[in-house]
């Protein structure tokens, strides 16, 4: 069956995009974006998994106007629903994102290379009123609001009911989402909808926690696929006792002599991506694995922030100021509250200097204040209210969520549109060991009379070694045009080093790569550990 809820959003009118705002610190403001803004494609999802619940944040990815947004979602059960930060998925991915480390022998040099080079060269919507009773085949579980959202919960015995119930009420769906509510429905699921309040704008769409009673934590991709771009990446955090592992997905290793060590793996993620697909474009691989103590006091600590201070700041700039001294969040979420307190005029009524957020909110707010409606104040009682509810609150629950959970596993993969198929479920595997994000390699190089480098000898730590000779000017100047498939001293291996399917003990089985598409297919309706017991015997 289908287990726990997915995290992934699904934007029925445009593709998922997230607008990640820039944070120029030059400018010293929250509006300091330089040139376009940096968007990026696909899903992240923290899993917290533990006495028969699993509670879900998930970041909402989205970009257009604030009256198109709807989201729709799969759920095993009704969700309890709440507000998340986005903070949390910020540094989640910037304490467990994997690094390469090459390090050297220094002493096997001799005359040459560090004596030669100095260090600095060297490599380092709003409005719908449903019924609570059954309208077409199609019931109203639960409706409400939580942050800048409106909710309803959908029980439904017909695709095309439901279709046309969430088109009817402002959720506007592609027709060819049909087949993939069915999909669900068969699976009987119900539906969490989504859209904006009538007041909100897209800059306060926060991530959206739902807690469910499930036991296992499943990314419905399935009815991703009508908005997903080729090789979405989908970035799954999972807190629990234990290490988390795909059960029927494979679980896909980089094969590590293929990593580009010198200049510091920066073709990792387009090598991850062919190992993916050498998976049948089913697989997930471990980024980190341990101690979810990695993220102690990341998000909040006591005294962080003097919410009992911004009370009495009654100038608009004083207030934004007081803000960055205090380090709120520079994200897309505060611009939102910024913006909804400080409601900048049409830009017929401001001046040419006025015109732009950065200009208005960072550069020349006192002067542009000055054209602000006559009737409009400014109440930092009610901005603190908003902080306290949005951006307080929500860290400090985060937090806590870490700090009550020992284990914390990152899984990233890239999944395009014709390899949804299968929703993939995970499970937690005590035996399996740690991975941490620093990934180890030693070099020694190899010089020639005239001290001019030959090539770097490679060991990993799995004892191999190999030597990289073609190249190796990044190894000087990280600045130097080098293609991405340089140092790849193994042309002609594949991009996994290896495929396993794992089950909820033991180490992970490798699958014969003659096998991969044999198995992939099984998983599509066995139990993966039928599987595993036939790749044992």
């Amino acid at each position: 069956r289908i287990l726990a809820l997915g995290g992934t959003a699904l934007a029925v009118t445009l593709a998922l995009l997230l607008v990640l705002p820039s944070t120029a610190q030059a400018c010293g403001g929250f509006f300091c974006n330089s040139g376009a803004p940096i968007r990026q494609q696909g899903e992240q999802i923290v899993f917290t998994v533990g006495g028969g619940t699993v509670n879900a944040t998930i970041q909402i990815n989205y970009a257009g106007e604030a009256e198109d947004f709807a989201w729709v979602v799969p759920v095993a059960s009704v969700p309890v629903i709440d507000v998340g930060p986005q903070q949390l998925f910020n540094d989640l991915r910037s304490r467990t994102s994997p690094y390469f480390n090459l390090v050297y022998d220094w002493e096997a040099d001799g005359d040459c290379g560090y004596n030669q080079y100095p260090d600095d060269m060297m490599l380092e919507a709003a409005g719908v009123e449903p019924s609570p009773a059954a309208d077409g085949g199609v019931e109203v579980l639960e409706s409400g609001e939580v942050g800048p959202y409106m909710t309803v919960v959908l029980d439904a015995d017909n695709a095309n009911a439901l279709y046309e119930w969430l088109n009817d009420n402002g959720f506007d769906q592609p027709e060819d989402s049909i087949p993939l509510i069915e999909h669900y429905l068969e699976n009987d699921m119900f539906f969490l909808a989504l859209k904006l309040k009538q007041d909100a704008g897209v800059g306060e769409i926060q991530p959206l926690i739902l807690k469910m009673e499930e036991d296992e934590p499943c990314v419905p991709l399935i009815l991703t696929r009508i908005a997903a771009s080729p090789d979405m990446p989908v970035r799954i955090y999972v807190l629990g006792e234990h290490r988390a592992a795909p059960s029927n997905w494979m679980h896909v290793e980089v094969n590590e002599k293929k990593i580009n060590w010198i200049q510091g793996g920066y073709n990792y993620e387009s090598l991850l991506n062919l190992a993916i697909d050498e998976a049948a474009g089913h697989g997930f691989t471990t980024e980190y694995a341990g101690p979810s103590n990695i993220m102690e006091s990341t998000l909040w600590w006591e005294g962080r922030f003097d919410l009992e201070g911004l009370l009495s700041v009654e100038e608009p700039a004083d207030f934004l100021q007081q803000l960055l001294w205090q380090g709120f969040p520079r994200d897309s979420q505060l611009q939102g509250l910024i913006k909804k307190h400080i409601p900048k005029p049409d830009l017929s009524e401001l001046p040419q200097d006025c015109q732009t957020d950065q200009e208005f909110y960072s550069w020349n707010l006192v002067y542009c204040l000055e054209f602000m409606p006559s009737d409009w104040t400014f109440s930092p009682v009610a901005f603190v209210e908003d902080l306290d509810e949005a951006v307080v609150r929500p860290l400090r629950e985060a937090q806590k969520n870490l700090d009550d959970n020992p284990y914390l596993t990152r899984l990233y993969s890239t999944v395009s549109p014709d390899e949804m198929t299968r929703d993939p479920l995970f499970t937690f595997n005590a035996d399996l060991p740690e991975v941490p994000r620093e990934r180890r390699a030693q070099a020694v190089r190899k010089w020639d009379d005239e001290c001019t480098l030959e090539g770097v000898n490679i060991t990993l730590s799995n004892g191999e070694s190999f030597t990289v000779t073609d190249n190796l000017e990044g190894y000087y100047y990280w600045w130097n045009e080098v293609p991405e498939d340089a140092n790849d001293a193994f042309p002609n291996e594949p991009a996994a080093g290896s495929i396993s399917l794992i089950g909820s003990s033991g180490a992970p089985v490798e699958i014969p790569r003659h096998l991969i598409g044999e198995v992939d297919s099984r998983l599509d309706t066995e139990n993966p550990s039928i599987i595993i017991a036939d790749l044992e015997a």
